[in-house]
């Protein structure tokens, strides 16, 4: 509850995300990871790129388990998650 959520376009392609307006946050660190092959073998590639994302994604779930319950909904958050709806829709007064 102490983050706002957002989506934007980039290149036609819509995107979610996270902003966190305010502290304290919690940072995972994963353990490193070494590749080995050809950057010209599209399977490994993909195949590496999976192994990356799901470790990544891991962190994240780490992350945000070890984050919950930290901060209670600040004001700001509450006021961008109440004005959302308006800017989604273009309205002139905003």
């Amino acid at each position: 509850d102490w983050r706002l959520n957002i989506r934007s376009g980039i290149s036609g392609e819509q995107t979610e995300a996270y902003w966190y307006l305010h502290g304290p946050y919690v940072i995972t660190v994963g353990i490193p990871k070494r590749f080995h092959g050809s950057v010209d073998d599209r399977r490994a590639v993909r195949d590496v790129s999976l192994q990356i994302m799901g470790a990544v994604k891991h962190v994240a779930e780490e992350s945000e388990a070890r984050g919950s319950g930290m901060m209670r909904t600040s004001l700001l958050v509450q006021a961008a998650r109440l004005l959302a709806p308006l800017v989604r829709r273009g309205d002139p007064a905003l």
